[in-house]
């Protein structure tokens, strides 16, 4: 289970693309750099017998990422002339998002590439799409996803409009949501409400200055001159920032993956709680965060779990200073070493940022000099429901879908369709009995699988057998709505597999 952001790989219990496959991120995507041999047989050790890779995010992964990296690397590994080195790819998520950084959509020839008109395009040539129609993360709020699916493909209607447009809302009003996450398009918007909020802060506020050193400088006088063209930005300094300025009870995020196992990831949400600093013209000490997620952070919190005090919560999360390096100067050759906290200011972030976030109540700006296809369904669609969902400028005018998207939709929904190859039980004839027979071990632990099943749910009847039973369970736990359960128990007392008639649903 692959992913291209930390993010999305935790919440699919996978690794990035770039971890899992060895490919810098600082890299260019245009220029593929084989592994030496020790490396790669590393890789080929721990994943060289894989056969199948699922690729969350689809929609975040660029073309020149999928045909020249992520292609050249598995070749790489099988020690195959095939794409992808013969591995079967399922590539998941919604193409109706915004276009990858740095990067043209997956589905798009390679522009101003080496070889031009012959690199290969294999999305166009082997994948085909099945498409699913539930919505997960309104699924609670049936009228406002029906709303977010017509916006996706440019359909939306007058009415829908004026809905979106009744969530308008005043900032001096006495309900605006201050403690809400903000999404902006600019990232200008975003650095002035995350100073403005970060100096409304009550308390101490903490400057914590970066640590950096060259490496091979071999003079003060070098390394003074090498340290002044560090930019200040920090997406040029691997999100870590020159000056981190904090304050207890603000909102942040961790900036670059830390420990993707453990949920730490970038763009992994939290309130800072406690402070511990020794010294502010340096990074040390600790600074004690709460993530939004309580699973997030729980192995670290294992890992540290002889710092915490008495005044240490403990589903608080300690963050250590990281140390990480970059490259400056106009041909990029010189190499600085920064340690600094992982963290950024997040009151405020990018929509673009925001893509695969969840949340319960946001505010949202679509101020816009100019149209950016599927920006407003990107930032509308990150919030469960309506009543969530808070706007202070619309930007209706520079609503925009991209044709190129639109086009590549209506090819995959027609000329490169797939179809099962075998037909589900629930779409055969109602006049037939449809019966089910299922070898299935350890029922008592897939019974939430059978129930969401629509195979299974459209069955006259449902054999279970081969399963084990325990005498004191109740019927309840194995309930499937619309069934009756008839369970024939064979009880034993030694460890051999009880023998009787399978337990049946009907």
């Amino acid at each position: 289970m692959l992913a291209p952001t930390g993010k999305a790989a935790y919440n699919i219990k996978g690794n990035t693309i770039h971890s899992a496959l060895a490919i810098p991120a600082c890299q260019s995507l245009r220029q593929y750099k084989k592994l030496d041999s020790g490396r790669l047989n590393t890789i080929r050790c721990q994943i060289g017998g894989v056969k199948l890779i699922f690729v969350d995010e689809i929609s975040m992964v660029g073309n020149t990422m999928f045909n020249v990296q992520f292609n050249n690397r598995l070749k790489d590994i099988k020690g195959s002339s095939l794409p992808f080195g013969g591995v079967s790819i399922i590539a998941i998520g919604d193409l109706f998002q915004l276009q990858p950084v740095m990067d043209g959509y997956i589905f798009k020839d390679m522009d101003n590439f080496e070889y031009g008109i012959l690199a290969p395009n294999f999305w166009q040539e082997l994948f085909k799409m099945f498409e699913l129609k539930q919505i997960m993360r309104q699924r609670e709020s049936k009228q406002f996803a029906e709303m977010l699916n017509r916006l996706r493909e440019g359909n939306q209607t007058e009415d829908d409009i004026k809905k979106f447009k009744e969530r308008i809302i005043d900032p001096n009003s006495n309900n605006y949501p201050k403690d809400a996450p903000h999404l902006f398009i600019q990232n200008a918007k975003v650095n002035d409400f995350n100073r403005k909020a970060h100096n409304a802060l009550p308390g101490t506020k903490y400057s914590i200055n970066a640590q950096d050193s060259v490496i091979g400088a071999e003079s003060q006088e070098l390394r003074d001159k090498i340290l002044r063209q560090v930019p200040s930005d920090p997406r040029k300094t691997k999100q870590l920032y020159s000056v981190l300025k904090l304050a207890v009870g603000e909102r942040t995020e961790i900036s670059l993956n830390t420990r993707t196992d453990d949920g730490m990831t970038n763009g992994a949400g939290n309130v800072i709680k406690l402070i511990q600093i020794h010294q502010t013209d340096k990074p040390s000490g600790i600074i004690w965060v709460q993530f939004d997620h309580p699973d997030v952070g729980q192995k670290t919190r294992h890992d540290n779990r002889q710092l915490y005090t008495q005044d240490i919560q403990p589903s608080w999360t300690p963050i250590k200073p990281i140390t990480t390096q970059f490259a400056v100067g106009r041909n990029r050759t010189v190499q600085v070493v920064r340690k600094q906290f992982p963290l950024r200011p997040a009151a405020a972030k990018t929509i673009h940022r925001s893509q695969g976030d969840t949340e319960t109540k946001i505010v949202a700006n679509f101020e816009t000099k100019r149209a950016i296809p599927h920006i407003h369904y990107v930032g509308l669609s990150r919030v469960t429901t309506i009543e969530g969902l808070y706007i202070t400028d619309f930007c209706e005018n520079k609503i925009s879908v991209s044709p190129d998207v639109q086009k590549e939709m209506e090819r995959l929904r027609t000329q490169a369709q797939l179809k099962p190859c075998i037909t589900p039980i629930y779409n055969a004839d109602a006049i037939n009995f449809k019966l089910c027979s299922l070898n299935c071990r350890s029922l008592h632990k897939h019974i939430d699988d059978i129930r969401n099943d629509l195979n299974y749910s459209a069955t006259d009847i449902s054999i279970f057998y081969e399963t084990r039973f325990n005498p004191t369970e109740t019927d309840s736990i194995y309930t499937i709505n619309n069934y009756n359960l008839f369970r024939n128990d064979g009880v034993s007392n030694t460890n051999v597999r009880p023998y009787g008639e399978p337990p049946q649903l009907d």
